[in-house]
């Protein structure tokens, strides 16, 4: 299979999720740049600014017993020059989110800069103003 900036992004973003399954904090680390300017706005949380806020994060995420297996369904992958914009829905038992992890390339590898993860309506559009699956990627 031919490599694509698409897939490589895709397939960036589901070791996101694997790392967060196994509240894998090394991993987490190794997935987002090692510059500050990284941000990260968990579901109900404000924005953290910097890799030593988003690090801490995860930090206090993984350390909670109630932490949540969350499946990522849906991915969608845009890649603009060096950018990636990886889109998806997060399935938890309790329901559905919508999250937006957003690459940079960074010496060949897609590095995380910025996530944010927030509801969604419940309500189901309609088919007309839903664009086609095909458009999108």
């Amino acid at each position: 299979m031919m490599w694509s900036p698409e897939r490589n992004a895709l397939e960036a973003n589901l070791a996101f999720y694997e790392a967060l399954t196994a509240r894998d904090l090394e991993a987490m680390g190794r997935l987002w740049s090692n510059t500050e300017r990284v941000s990260c706005t968990h579901a109900g949380w404000q924005v953290l600014h910097g890799r030593r806020q988003v690090m801490a994060s995860w930090r206090t995420l993984f350390a909670d017993p109630g932490h949540r297996v969350i499946r990522c369904e849906d991915a969608r992958a845009v890649v603009i020059d060096h950018v990636a914009l990886v889109t998806c829905a997060e399935k938890l038992p309790d329901g559905v989110r919508a999250a937006t992890n957003l690459f940079t390339l960074e010496r060949g590898v897609w590095k995380l800069v910025h996530r944010h993860v927030g509801p969604v309506s419940r309500d189901t559009l309609p088919p007309e103003s839903a664009p086609p699956r095909d458009a999108l990627n």
